[in-house]
């Protein structure tokens, strides 16, 4: 086996034992403005650029999970100020990491009465 073909074995295997124990996945994809110009003149392309679709795909197939669990991030590297477009990418990055928590928790942690909605007659 190549190390490319280590990698993935390991990495599938990995993801099987994490999904048996139910914690939520997701794949960061980084440095995305390297991987394509379009992106890295403007973070706005990220997904509509079909180079990172491409390996957008290609990781998910790598670690055996959903595509849409593979979130694109643009790094802060050698930037010299911040950018909109790139905290609101790095900000539904770190959203959607909570809402897949969230949910997890929803699962395993049953609402305590003092969540329940109080009953007005």
């Amino acid at each position: 086996m190549t190390t490319s073909e280590d990698l993935t074995e390991t990495l599938r295997s990995l993801q099987v034992e994490i999904s048996d124990i139910d914690i939520p996945q997701v794949v960061l994809l980084t440095h995305v403005d390297q991987v394509c110009h379009a992106v890295q003149e403007d973070v706005k392309f990220v997904y509509s650029s079909r180079i990172l679709q491409e390996k957008m795909q290609k990781a998910a197939e790598v670690v055996g999970l959903p595509v849409s669990y593979v979130l694109p991030v643009k790094n802060y590297s050698s930037e010299l100020s911040v950018s909109c477009n790139t905290d609101i990418l790095l900000l539904s990055v770190v959203h959607h990491i909570l809402q897949a928590v969230d949910d997890t928790f929803e699962d395993y942690c049953p609402p305590t009465p003092a969540d329940a909605s109080p009953v007005t007659v």
